[in-house]
């Protein structure tokens, strides 16, 4: 008879977690938030648009609101 006492500094490696929305924000603050979040960056592309500021999310893989395993990459699509 006993008692077992389990520690944890995170999530385990299986569990899955939500993908933030990182569209409309800016790449800095993007990254910023992808290393806190224990995600890695994926691949970036720039793209032309008239509409938004250099440097904003306009598109990112997986989705908002997607659950993946902690340390997925994050592809994102950027204002040149």
């Amino acid at each position: 008879f006993g008692v077992r006492i389990e520690v944890s500094n995170g999530l385990a490696p299986n569990d899955l977690v939500s993908v933030p929305d990182f569209q409309g924000i800016f790449l800095n603050e993007a990254l910023k938030i992808i290393d806190e979040k224990g995600f890695k960056e994926g691949k970036v592309r720039y793209v032309n648009n008239n509409k938004f500021l250099p440097n904003t999310i306009i598109s990112q893989s997986p989705n908002e609101s997607t659950k993946v395993s902690q340390g997925s990459k994050i592809n994102l699509v950027i204002v040149k």
